[in-house]
């Protein structure tokens, strides 16, 4: 794959091709367009959802909630969570899926009275509590730890890059690993940071058009990753086969 663009390029000979301006003192200051650069970056992310990353935090016993905006880089939430539960000399299970649902606080507290109290055991469903400051992802009943064992809280989120600062510093950085497969879309940032700029000078139209070429390289990306999901919707449930294993016995043979 060919190397992405860096931030000197985004913010300097990019951004002076799409402002036809080389003009880094007076109106389209140095740090006016590195700003742009890194507002570019994160609206793109915000918009795409293309920097997922898998948080795997440790479930103490019997404690039921888990800040997730505890991690540094927690945008939002990207998928339901799941537990992995490991046993020396057994095989790692995991709780997930169907036999995990999700039940918010507010569900609980009418068809549950009483549940925060109820006795520690195996999480049968999780909640999102979202207070203040904090976003805590909980799990019902509160995780009872078996001698031995090694309870995780896999989830699923959306990472926010690391700024671009250094000019050799390439977009799309998390944990100092660069994303390579973002490297078509560095040219969107430009776009996006021209159109922050252009009403500096009264040029709307211009803002715009930058606009314009910006939403192109976030529907080419969504259009990506649809074409790239499942082709066919299935249902969860083989009425057809059912239908076979239903049937009443037949009287001539039976029983």
């Amino acid at each position: 794959m060919a190397l992405g663009l860096v931030f000197s390029d985004l913010y300097g000979s990019r951004l002076n091709t799409e402002l036809s301006s080389e003009d880094t003192t007076q109106l389209f200051t140095t740090v006016l367009r590195k700003k742009a650069i890194n507002d570019a970056q994160d609206a793109f992310v915000r918009m795409t959802a293309c920097t997922k990353r898998y948080a795997s935090i440790a479930i103490v016993d019997g404690t039921q909630e888990y800040d997730l905006e505890a991690l540094t880089d927690y945008i939002r939430q990207l998928g339901p969570p799941s537990v992995k539960v490991v046993k020396a000399g057994a095989s790692d299970r995991y709780i997930q899926g169907e036999a995990f649902p999700r039940r918010d606080p507010e569900w609980l507290d009418r068809l549950e009275p009483g549940w925060r109290a109820a006795s520690a055991g195996t999480p049968c469903a999780w909640y999102i509590r979202e207070d203040g400051g904090s976003t805590y992802v909980g799990l019902h009943p509160k995780p009872d730890v078996g001698s031995g064992e090694t309870w995780t809280l896999i989830q699923p989120y959306l990472a926010d890059p690391a700024d671009l600062t250094a000019d050799g510093d390439e977009p799309f950085t998390i944990s100092s690993a660069i994303v390579a497969r973002l490297r078509p879309f560095h040219q969107a940032l430009v776009h996006y940071a021209a159109a922050m700029l252009e009403p500096l000078r009264k040029n709307y139209s211009g803002y715009d058009r930058q606009m314009k070429l910006f939403a192109g390289y976030v529907a080419n990306y969504i259009a990506q990753h649809t074409e790239d999901a499942p082709a066919q919707i299935t249902l969860r449930r083989d009425y057809y086969g059912d239908s076979f294993s239903q049937r009443p016995p037949d009287w001539r043979t039976w029983p």
